[in-house]
Formats: C-alpha cells, structure tokens, sequence
C-alpha cells in the first residue's frame, strides 16, 4: 500500500534530532571552550592574562593587608630589670684576715687559670661569690676601719669589704661570716684604698698600696 503524504511527513519528523534548547547550547559552548580564547572563539592576548594575573594577585595581597592590619598584635612581655629594685638590695661586711686565710683566698689559690693574673680583692671575692655560691655582687667596697693590728695570720686586716646584693642572699653570706649593713668608720681615721690599681693580690702574695686622707 503507498504511503500517503501523512505518513511520510511522520516519518521525517521521526528522523529529525531534538532541537537543542539555548540552556543545552550555552553549556557546550563553555565546556568546549578552549582555553585564552573569548567565548566567541577569539584569542585572548597574552599580556591580557599576564594583566589579569597581577590584579588578582594585588587584590589578594590588598586584602591580606587590611585583615592583619585589623587584627590586634599583642603586646610584648615587659623587659626584666637589669638590676634588682632598690628595695630589695642590702649591703653586707666583713673583715679579712691575714695570710690569705679567707675562704675567698684559698678558693682562688686552687684556679689555675688565674695563675696569671694581677687581681684585685674586689676581682676575687666577686669572682668566688658567683662561682660558688650563685651571687652577683652590684658593688663593692674596701675601706680600711682598723689603723693598728696584731702581726699574726688570724688577726684582720685593718680592712673591711663590703658588697651590695640581692636580700635574698642573706642566709648565705651570713653562713659565710658576713655581717649586716656597712661598717662603722670614724671620719677621722677613715683611709681609703683604691682597688682599682693600688691593692692587687695574687697565686704568691698580696700587696696592698694604702693612702691617708
């Protein structure tokens, strides 16, 4: 039987595709795309996406900026004291003897790398106190409190030294025969001697240059 114009006009229609919707067109379009050109298939120069680029970079950078700039920085811990405050230092005395009897003495008789060293009282008795016992000495003082004494290795000096340091330190400078405070001096028989350069002792003697006022 022939086919009437109806039935062949059913038939094309059957053949024919699904015409695309503008949604469908649009995605293929852009998954298709290739890469530096325009969605119209233009090539994008190169310096245009090196530009780009840049921006990007510039917007992130602007934006890191403003955040930590917003962000509060702690402060910074307060820097310790170099030196104690001055309510919590004292001064400790004491009177040396003679023939080198001091703890200090004997201590510093035994350090072979001061053997050869010109120092000073002051050198070694700060030099003992931080090495064995853990003490910092602030200052320290020779001052002759004795114009006559007995010629005999327990007698003093005529000297007394003393130190300034942490209060904390007291029970163990007083374990060690130092006194509280500075020693008594009758103005007029106050002698000074400059441990600077005028008393020096060392591993064989001790020598002491002393000068009346």
């Amino acid at each position: 039987m022939p086919n009437t114009p109806k039935q062949k006009k059913l038939e094309v229609s059957k053949e024919k595709p699904a015409p695309k919707t503008l949604e469908a067109k649009s995605n293929q379009r852009v998954f298709s795309q290739p890469l530096g050109k325009t969605p119209s298939g233009k090539k994008i120069p190169p310096n245009m996406v090196i530009a780009g680029g840049v921006i990007i970079v510039l917007v992130l950078a602007v934006a890191g900026y403003y955040y930590f700039l917003q962000t509060p920085i702690p402060p910074a811990p307060p820097t310790p004291p170099a030196t104690p405050p001055t309510s919590s230092l004292a001064w400790f005395s004491i009177e040396p003897v003679q023939c080198q009897g001091n703890a200090w003495n004997q201590w510093f008789a035994q350090q072979t790398e001061y053997a050869s060293i010109r120092a000073t009282p002051e050198f070694i008795v700060r030099e003992y106190l931080k090495k064995t016992q853990q003490i910092d000495v602030l200052e320290f003082r020779d001052q002759v409190t004795q114009g006559i004494v007995c010629q005999s290795c327990s007698c003093p000096t005529g000297h007394t030294y003393s130190i300034q340091t942490d209060a904390s330190n007291r029970a163990k400078l007083l374990s060690l025969g130092w006194a509280d405070g500075l020693p008594a001096i009758e103005p007029d028989k106050t002698v000074e001697v400059s441990t600077a350069s005028n008393a020096y002792v060392t591993n064989q003697g001790i020598g002491v240059q002393v000068k009346n006022n």
